[in-house]
């Protein structure tokens, strides 16, 4: 994970950012640079959610849903 801390003039204190490559889909790496977090806590979210997308598009999954699961659920009870 590459979370940074900066300085920020406009600020006028310390903000936290992100500097990683993820792959674009065509084989490609594309870097993503980001510094506008307050917290370290807060790039380091973005880091997951970016890395749980960029993993779900690689391997083909699709996140699974409330409704989804709800749904499933009631097909199931309706069958049986």
């Amino acid at each position: 994970m590459s979370v940074v801390k900066r300085y920020s003039k406009k600020r006028q204190g310390d903000m936290y950012g992100i500097d990683i490559r993820v792959a674009d889909g065509n084989g490609r790496r594309r870097r993503i640079r980001v510094h506008e977090f307050e917290t370290r806590r807060e790039a380091e979210e973005a880091v997951a959610l970016i890395r749980m997308r960029e993993r779900e598009a690689r391997f083909g999954l699709a996140p699974q849903s409330q409704d989804r699961c709800r749904g499933s659920n009631q097909a199931a009870l309706a069958v049986a």
